[in-house]
């Protein structure tokens, strides 16, 4: 695994000739000491390698890691993906070696240097029906012990009021046709001007269309194991 990453990733930057800039800065602290590439107003700029502590090669912008290249701790464990500003950030492949010497990868995405999980976001709402006019998600517990899903409605005016039960049809959640994933039971809750259903015990990944009263409904996808909250609107 560990030499196809470094093949794949070599190919890529055979492209380019380096060209030794003793002169030229890259911003980051671990990489300061040795720079190849090119360089814009004194900084790395574009294509370049850079060797100090650590080492990175890959593209540059404003001395800052940014764009996709490859990073290389002193350690020897590695990242090739994308980098901001000088910052493991988007999409990339982490290698290390673990303790019991058995070669490792993590996949998925980083933001400001710290891995995030699978995905950016680990939802995707798919589609809605004209009448649904808002949809919100969030998450908490993310990996740990998420087994809940909750889905909160209302009924607001075109005005932007919310409606109370006296107002029209309550948004209530009325079936829920599974395309995958399960939950293993159910609670509703009725308030005067909203309804939640809670799923327990929620099996991941969750593929789902929500169908509230009055015909409306919404496909949402939930990736990863965690707590979600989910709050519709409906006009």
């Amino acid at each position: 695994m560990k030499l196809l990453l470094f093949i794949l990733f070599f190919v890529m930057a055979a492209n380019y000739i380096l060209a030794q800039n003793p002169d030229c800065k890259v911003l980051v602290d671990s990489l300061k000491g040795t720079y190849a590439g090119e360089c814009t107003n004194g900084k790395a700029n574009g294509m370049g390698k850079a060797v100090g502590t650590d080492s990175y090669e890959g593209l540059f912008v404003e001395g800052y890691p940014e764009g996709k290249g490859m990073y290389i701790w002193k350690d020897g464990h590695y990242y090739i993906g994308q980098f901001n500003k000088g910052k493991l950030h988007g999409t990339g492949e982490m290698y290390y070696e673990s303790a019991s010497g058995d070669d490792s990868l993590i996949t998925g995405y980083w933001e400001k240097g710290k891995y995030k999980g699978l995905y950016e976001k680990p939802y995707i709402i798919h589609r809605s029906t004209t009448k649904i006019s808002e949809i919100n998600c969030s998450y908490r517990n993310q990996n740990k012990n998420g087994r809940t899903i909750t889905i909160e409605s209302f009924r607001v005016s075109s005005e932007g009021t919310t409606f109370r039960n006296s107002g029209g049809v309550q948004p209530a959640v009325n079936n829920i046709v599974l395309t995958q994933g399960g939950y293993k039971g159910s609670q509703s809750i009725y308030l005067a001007n909203s309804a939640s259903t809670i799923l327990l015990e929620a099996v991941f990944p969750f593929k789902a269309t929500i169908y509230l009263n009055g015909g409306e409904y919404f496909e949402i996808s939930l990736l990863e194991k965690a707590d979600y909250d989910i709050r519709v609107r409906t006009f």
